[in-house]
């Protein structure tokens, strides 16, 4: 390993939205740097899956989990 390799840590996300007056639920996995704060990882989530997913920037986040994807 080099002085610059970053290693990440794998992560399983489940997020409930409210979308009008439809519900969804949004699951996947995400590579995390080390140091990265749980608001950063959850509004990439945010940015990068739901707003593109549904196309909207209007719903409200009901539930959220972020676990270490390791059993």
């Amino acid at each position: 390993m080099t002085a610059n390799a970053t290693t990440t840590t794998r992560y399983m996300f489940l997020m409930t939205v409210l979308i009008g007056k439809s519900q969804a639920t949004v699951s996947g996995n995400i590579d995390v740097k080390p140091g990265a704060s749980r608001l950063a990882v959850f509004n990439q989530i945010v940015e990068n899956y739901v707003k593109r997913h549904y196309g909207t920037q209007n719903f409200c986040v009901l539930h959220f989990s972020l676990e270490v994807d390791v059993l």
